[in-house]
């Protein structure tokens, strides 16, 4: 048998030749004996290549020691969300965003309190939407009211410029509801249609969506065809003697021109203290004002 021998060139070098070797001990790896005490090299190095190679562990090989050390996986942050995009935090989408919503807020307005009819109409209405939305909502009158963010209005009133929008939309001799932004109006061209306009208004015009209740413009041009029938020349706009300076002065004068354009017609304007026609176009509280 060969003997393994080291020789010692000088004796000052031999401390430094015994720490060499214990370095380069160090970084060879240590056997693993079988059962007949032979080590199995292939083993060994099979072992080796798999830590440094394998890509499915999450081992780290330590480059100074060769030591492998399970990894820390760090964990993922969470994304940040963004309050304007979550859609936890949106709000309901609005159906008819350009329509009105009834809400218990929304106040029913007539125009003045000497007209029983109207204020008979706002009770009656009052119960009718209820018993359809489960809304309870409460009746302003007179002109001197300011106006509420949300209203129903029963015909013409002055003080509030949405009227006479509507008036100007409602073909003359029907009736129906028009709505801009937050409020509607109820408008008549004949008081006998009060009623009929309010049956509109819960019937047809209301409309639920999820909790929400909407009221969609309408109009009903059944009365129409008896303006037809009878020329619209044998027609006169009748306002009260008493009547607000700009019903007569701002409102009639456009009305008239309105169906000067639309019809070639120039209906003639007088007050109430005309005696009575069979045709005629009765605007606001008048002494034609069926009681």
């Amino acid at each position: 048998m060969m003997k393994k021998s080291i020789r010692i060139i000088s004796a000052a070098l031999a401390p430094t030749l015994v720490a060499a070797s214990l370095i380069a001990c160090s970084k060879t790896d240590t056997p693993t004996p079988d059962t007949d005490g032979d080590t199995d090299a292939s083993t060994v190095t099979q072992a080796n290549t798999q830590k440094e190679t394998d890509p499915t562990t999450d081992a780290v090989t330590d480059p100074v020691t060769d030591e492998v050390t399970d990894a820390v996986t760090q964990p993922e942050p969470e994304p940040e969300t963004d309050p304007e995009t979550n859609p936890e935090t949106q709000p309901e989408d609005d159906p008819f965003p350009d329509q009105m919503e009834l809400t218990s807020d929304t106040k029913i307005y007539v125009p003045t309190d000497r007209n029983r009819s109207l204020k008979k109409l706002s009770t009656a209405l009052i119960d009718s939407i209820e018993a359809k939305t489960g809304l309870t909502l409460t009746a302003v009158l007179g002109t001197d009211e300011a106006p509420a963010d949300s209203e129903i209005i029963l015909g013409y009133d002055a003080t509030r410029e949405i009227t006479t929008s509507a008036y100007s939309s409602i073909p003359v001799g029907s009736y129906g509801v028009y709505t801009e932004g937050n409020s509607a109006v109820l408008a008549v061209w004949d008081e006998s249609d009060l009623q009929a306009t309010a049956d509109l208004f819960v019937e047809t015009c209301l409309t639920q969506e999820g909790n929400r209740w909407y009221v969609l413009p309408h109009s009903v041009a059944d009365n129409a065809a008896d303006v037809k029938a009878a020329a619209l020349s044998a027609y006169r706009i009748v306002y009260a003697a008493d009547a607000d300076s700009a019903l007569v002065n701002i409102f009639i004068p456009n009305l008239q021109q309105y169906l000067l354009d639309t019809y070639g017609v120039r209906v003639e304007a007088v007050s109430d203290a005309a005696s009575p026609t069979p045709y005629e176009l009765v605007i606001g509280d008048t002494n034609r004002t069926t009681e």
